[in-house]
């Protein structure tokens, strides 16, 4: 039902593995204000690929209780040809610390079919909680939303990873706070129709 969960759970593991250290204490030295990242997305029809929408990752400067931030924003909504079959026009918004890269504030505006749902949650790091229109929920040390946890993982120093080591975090989504983390499974190397790519797999 949210795309976005399952995109971040795509990225998720559970299995034993060597620790290292979690999201705390990152830094961005990966990306600046202004960049956007677009993605088609395909469905699988008995074999033949549908254009089934789009997907755009957006940054922007801007400021949180005069305080510099970054607002991460994710659009996602299905091609308006095929939206008698299932519309989709969702928003996902993170305002992260400029410095920290922990969240202040996330905001999202889902409507998939006849599902609908609008949240905001305000994260206190300091006091470790986070409060949206069901209350006041305990968190972690370096809690992150969805969004705020996908950009974060682009700043970790992979270079001192091994493969298999994981890298803990944990994110509050539907007032629910959730231990997990990243699994580094190596690099390789991929070809696009825009050439190739070295990635990190995780």
């Amino acid at each position: 039902m949210y795309i976005l969960l399952i995109l971040l759970s795509s990225l998720l593991s559970f299995f034993p593995s060597k620790e290292r250290d979690g999201l705390c204490n990152q830094f961005n030295k990966s990306y600046q204000s202004g960049e956007k990242v677009r993605y088609t997305i395909y469905y699988n029809v008995i074999g033949l690929y549908v254009n089934a929408g789009k997907a755009e990752f957006s940054i922007k400067s801007s400021t949180w209780n005069n305080a510099p931030a970054y607002t991460f924003t994710l659009n996602g909504r299905s091609n308006s040809k095929y939206d008698w079959i299932f519309k989709v026009r969702d928003k996902y918004e993170s305002v992260v610390d400029a410095k920290t890269l922990l969240p202040y504030q996330f905001t999202r505006h889902i409507n998939e079919g006849s599902f609908h749902k609008k949240q905001e949650v305000l994260f206190d790091q300091k006091n470790n909680t986070a409060t949206s229109e069901a209350g006041v929920f305990n968190t972690a040390d370096c809690t992150f939303d969805v969004i705020s946890a996908i950009y974060a993982a682009r700043n970790i120093n992979y270079e001192k990873c091994q493969i298999n080591d994981k890298i803990n975090l944990s994110f509050f989504i539907d007032d629910n706070l959730y231990p997990s983390y990243f699994k580094f499974l190596g690099r390789s190397e991929i070809t696009t129709q825009y050439g190739r790519f070295k990635v990190i797999k995780l």
